[in-house]
């Protein structure tokens, strides 16, 4: 196509889209769907402010595409990428707010026109455009380019009949496309259709899907009403997204199989929230009663038959309830409808059943197909049977495991690859160092030998710690080796954000979490704005998640046991993020604090930070090693500078006084390896017991008579058990799990037996366990946990350090 002729083309596609949006503009402000504020942002004449220099802009169209977008962006958050964030649709912008990271800017798409786009560019200034899937608009791509954006597209995607349409201005679109510097294609034959369009084949990548992996992010923490928990003999068959024309032949095959089965039970997810109430009629008319998930959830006493059909009335959450499906079918492809993400089902460890028209979705059921965790179908018939024989086999806990670990190894690569190739191309390094080899070996030792002498002394230890000694070496090595290598974090903040760091050159149960959350309460209650930032040790996601007060409650597996601990404790906001280094920044720059308490930054340095040292008072009474023979991990002399030290005593089950002689034995200990400042002695006290659930019988929340089992998953379970033993209670059975263990339904239903074969009549655990069991878990036996608090016992209060140093 010449360019005069692209010129007309461009001139009639705007004068069209102007005329079009001036008519769209006053209908979507008349019937409501546009507020003020949107109405703005879309002709371009007010933006909210950004406070990021040359940010990468990424443009997503709705829902679906603001979760990869906002994945994506958290993972080139952790490159040190700063991000704007763009949706179409109200629900993608109003969703863009909580996907993304911490402090980006989010705002709606102006209209493909010159002068709406042009103000966007000439106010936030970005230095790259990221288009999610096929976000292809004509002026977004030729205004980007003229302001001397570099221009992407991820996850991109052309189905066989968006590639008919494209073929019909074929000349147009080749023109139009050349503007994009690479395109990461998800599968082979989405590759090969933009090849037909004439894509210059140096510019496309096949990287995978980048969808893939949203669905693992969502699956913690399912929460089903109470009247719709199906007992162990009532399998559960999920159809979800269901089209038009398909929930009659699901309905057909459930009257099937509820003849041989009568405790199955068929939840049905109509995919467009405007059907619910024609599905419900549909249901009806065939004969059967209806139940709809919104009624149960609003009362919990709602009377469900047990061949009810429940009618998931409900727009987003269907992920997670694939976790209670013993069988689950893949709707809008029994219908030429293109199918939806099977993966969905799959990494929630379900079978999976679909129908032949899965064009959208061909890649991800291939690989369903060819590792045998799916079943495609034709018809009613073929439906009938493959459900039937997915329940007559269904997959035990352990098997469900498996087919997610290898649905998750093929697919967890993606994000990373691609976020690592772009900031490759636009020169983005990561803001902290890769540690050497030394280093990872170090912090394997670390892991591996954690709590090694804890209360432990037997001549086979102590043979093999002699044999371990040598890598205590290597670890040293790799210690001093890293603190080297890790730069310090650059400045940045404003001058009146304090960055308060808790560390501890310690390993597991040193009282870091009841300190932090001494402090930030104190904070709060004296009216200071406070966060806090953590890594989220061992959470099973990798996305930069923030908990926040009254909001919607999120899980230890996504966020981390003590992100989830700290912020039941303390009331704060926190923010969980795998580079503590971006994570603050980001915190600082979004939302100005007047602290950002940063848990455990032993070996990240800020400047201009304040840094507590916490420190066991049993630690200091023992000679210092480093691992595997010992619980130090780095040497104290690296510990400081610090403002203050706050060490830790386990309490008599009332305030200790610390002897005079104790406190000077301690200064001096803390003198020679150099530290001379602020000591505060605090006593970890239990202030009573917290239930978690009360079980079948149970209706009080006080303990039932009689002597509970203990099981925890902390670093040093001794501590725990000691401490129970100070309130005067005498468990008749004990269960130790690694530090940080993710609980199942399986090690609660194994507890339950080994209580019930103990005689005891409840369980006890530590609230840092207690944040990982799901309370829609089925228990026979209630559950409690210990609450812990901090008491000043002597020397000085850290919370006077901070306010001395930062007020």
């Amino acid at each position: 196509m010449s360019e005069f002729g692209f010129r007309i083309l461009t001139k009639g596609y705007t004068l069209g889209m102007r005329v079009a949006a001036h008519g769209y503009s006053w209908w979507a402000r008349r019937a409501g769907w546009w507020p003020e504020e949107s109405a703005k942002e879309r002709w371009g004449k007010s933006f909210p402010a950004s406070h990021s220099a040359g940010p990468v802009w990424i443009h997503a169209a709705s829902v679906g595409e603001a979760r990869v977008a906002g994945q994506f962006a958290n993972e080139l958050a952790t490159h040190g990428c700063s991000v704007i964030a763009s949706s179409m649709t109200e629900t993608g912008y109003n969703l863009s707010r909580e996907v993304y990271p911490t402090g980006t800017t989010c705002f709606r798409l102006p209209l493909d026109l010159p002068g709406p786009l042009t103000r966007a560019l000439n106010h936030f200034r970005p230095s790259a455009l990221v288009l999610v899937e096929t976000e292809w608009w004509p002026n977004l791509l030729l205004e980007s380019s003229r302001a001397g954006l570099r221009i992407f597209v991820v996850n991109g995607r052309i189905s066989e009949r968006a590639l008919r349409r494209y073929q019909l201005g074929a000349s147009f679109w080749r023109r139009l496309l050349g503007t994009v510097e690479c395109f990461y294609m998800r599968s082979q034959q989405d590759a090969d259709r933009l090849r037909e369009l004439g894509v210059d084949d140096q510019r496309i990548k096949v990287a995978g899907s980048l969808k893939a992996m949203i669905a693992l992010s969502t699956l913690i923490s399912p929460s089903v009403p109470v009247s719709l928990r199906a007992r162990e003999d009532s399998p559960i068959w999920i159809a979800g997204c269901t089209r038009p024309g398909e929930e009659e032949v699901v309905l057909a095959a459930f009257a099937t199989l509820s003849q041989r089965l009568p405790n199955l039970r068929l939840w049905l997810a109509p995919r467009h929230p405007e059907r619910f109430n024609a599905v419900a009629r549909l249901v009806e008319r065939r004969g059967s009663k209806v139940v709809r998930w919104s009624e149960c959830e609003t009362n919990s006493r709602q009377d469900v038959p047990s061949d009810a059909v429940i009618l998931i009335d409900r727009m987003g959450g269907l992920a997670p309830l694939y976790l209670y499906a013993t069988v689950a079918f893949i709707g809008g492809s029994l219908k030429p409808y293109g199918g939806h993400n099977p993966l969905e089902p799959a990494l929630a460890g379900a079978p999976v059943v679909f129908g032949p028209y899965m064009e959208d979705q061909q890649d991800a059921a291939a690989d369903l197909l060819s590792l045998g965790f799916a079943t495609q179908v034709t018809d009613a018939a073929s439906l009938s049977a493959a459900i039937a024989e997915s329940l007559r086999h269904p997959r035990t806990v352990s098997e469900r495991a498996a087919s997610v670990e290898t649905v998750v190894k093929r697919y967890s690569h993606v994000r990373a690859e691609v976020a690592r190739d772009l900031c490759a191309r636009l020169g983005v390094q990561r803001s902290v160092s890769t540690p050497c080899p030394v280093c990872t070996a170090a912090r394997f030792l670390h892991s591996a030998f954690m709590g090694w002498t804890e209360g432990r002394r037997s001549p086979g230890l102590l043979c093999f710690g002699a044999i371990a000694k040598p890598l205590s070496w290597i670890y040293r090595a790799g210690a001093a080796l890293d603190a080297r290598l890790r730069k310090p974090a650059v400045g940045g903040t404003s001058s009146r954000i304090r960055i308060v760091v808790i560390s501890s050159p310690l390993v597991g149960g040193v009282g870091k979490s009841p300190l932090v959350a001494h402090l930030v309460s104190a904070l709060l209650d004296s009216g200071h704005a406070a966060h806090i930032v953590t890594t989220g040790y061992k959470r099973q996601s990798h996305h930069d998640v923030s908990i926040e007060p009254g909001k919607a409650s999120i899980s230890a597996g996504t966020a981390g046991d003590e992100a989830v601990m700290l912020a039941q404790m303390t009331g704060a906001v926190v923010y969980v993020g795998e580079d503590l280094t971006a994570t603050v920044a980001r915190v600082a720059r979004g939302l100005a604090p007047e602290f950002i308490i940063v848990d455990d930054g032993v070996r990240r340095r800020w400047q201009g930070e304040r840094r507590i040292v916490v420190l066991a008072a049993s630690d200091l009474d023992r000679p210092v090693r480093f691992l595997p023979d010992g619980r130090w991990r780095i040497a104290p002399k690296r510990a400081w500078p610090a403002a203050g030290v706050a060490i830790i005593q386990v309490g008599q089950g009332t305030s200790a006084a610390i002897s005079t002689e104790v406190q000077h034995q301690h200064a001096r200990t803390l003198n020679s390896w150099g530290y001379v400042g602020p000591i505060g002695w605090y006593t970890s006290l239990v202030e009573g017991v917290v239930p978690l659930t009360k079980g079948e019988s149970g209706a009080s929340d006080t303990p039932p008579s009689g002597a509970p089992f203990l099981f925890c998953g902390i670093g040093l379970p001794a501590r725990f058990e000691r401490q129970v033993e100070f309130l005067g209670i005498s468990a008749v059975g004990r269960q130790r799990f690694p530090d940080h263990h993710a609980y199942s339904p399986a090690d609660m239903s194994d507890l339950e037996h080994q209580c019930r074969q103990a005689g005891a009549a409840w369980m006890l655990t530590t609230h840092k366990d207690a944040v990982k069991i799901d309370p829609a878990w089925t228990l026979t036996i209630p559950v409690f946990w210990l609450r812990i608090r901090l008491e000043l016992a002597a020397g000085t209060d850290m919370l006077s350090v901070l306010q001395e140093q930062t007020l």
